[in-house]
């Protein structure tokens, strides 16, 4: 019977070769079965399998879309095709949840439809029929309703989340070979490491959901009542480089410098807390990006909408 050293070696070298990920994954389950390690197997099964209702996705599956609706209007007309603007909801979570799509379907149907030569480049994703409401706030003009709204995205973007579940899985294995001999059995205090090295590759993705502090790296999303999220370093600077970025236009903008310089105080005020409020900063930074003239042009230009998206809710 293989063992686990043989099992790893062989996921890595399918992981570098080009494998398909369906064998991969068949031997990522063989490896779970060998560590005795719950959190590993059931992210192996659900990549397999799908994500069932209920369960978390994780963060690398879940990216951007475009949102389009039909809106009826008064006796018999009708706005079709309508562009829904990206970040144009207040309501934080309802935005997310428009302009976010969470993919659960199994690494197989990813890869599938990432690969396939014919039909659209584009997947199209109904939206629920609750968010509705805040899309019609989005558009002015005669009372109007929203009668369908859909997401698309690219056939590409499936692809990448195929990569990044490859990457995952390297990293996990990465770890393992550099934390435990792998051609020993595990003690006790080796399966811990185990669990270990499964928070800090696999589980940094996830999504928080409940109440409470979450230490996060990767993390983007973190919903729930009271969540608060204990900020990342690389998350920080980040965030710093933009601000620092932005501080340098103070001698070129057209606004108000006072308004302009106090949302970067915000900003950098929320970065030297502990406990960060991602909403606060997203709120700043949208107020900066609004303010128009050379501060919109230049914070799209230096990722400003990269950074609010990478930014937990």
């Amino acid at each position: 019977m293989l063992n686990k050293k043989e099992v790893a070696d062989a996921i890595a070298k399918s992981l570098i070769t080009g494998e398909s990920i369906a064998s991969i994954m068949l031997k990522a389950q063989m490896l779970a079965s060998l560590l005795e390690n719950e959190e590993f197997s059931n992210w192996v099964s659900y990549e397999q399998n799908g994500y069932p209702e209920g369960v978390i996705v994780p963060e690398y599956r879940r990216i951007g879309c475009s949102v389009k609706a039909h809106i009826a209007l008064p006796y018999g007309g009708m706005w079709q095709n309508m562009s829904v603007p990206p970040d144009s909801i207040e309501d934080e979570q309802v935005n997310q949840r428009v302009f976010t799509v969470a993919l659960g379907e199994s690494v197989a149907s990813l890869d599938a439809f990432s690969t396939k030569s014919e039909g659209s480049d584009q997947l199209v994703v109904e939206l629920p029929a609750y968010v509705f409401p805040y899309i019609d706030r989005v558009f002015d003009g005669p009372y109007h309703n929203v009668i369908k709204a859909w997401q698309t995205f690219p056939r590409q973007a499936a692809k990448g989340i195929v990569e990044k579940i490859k990457s995952v899985l390297l990293n996990f294995i990465l770890q393992l070979d550099k934390s435990l001999n792998l051609d020993i059995d595990f003690t006790l205090e080796d399966k811990s490491k185990v669990a270990q090295i499964m928070n800090t590759t696999i589980n940094a993705n996830m999504v928080h959901t409940g109440n409470g502090n979450l230490t996060a790296d990767n993390c983007n999303s973190i919903v729930g009542d009271n969540s608060q999220i204990v900020m990342s370093d690389h998350s920080k600077a980040e965030i710093t480089e933009l601000v620092n970025k932005l501080s340098a236009l103070k001698s070129q903008i057209e606004v108000d410098e006072i308004e302009f310089t106090d949302y970067l105080d915000e900003i950098q005020q929320e970065l030297d807390k502990k406990i960060t409020s991602p909403k606060i900063i997203r709120k700043a930074l949208r107020a900066i990006k609004s303010l128009g003239g050379i501060i919109t042009e230049k914070a799209v230009e230096y990722g400003i909408d990269q950074v609010i998206a990478r930014l937990p809710v």
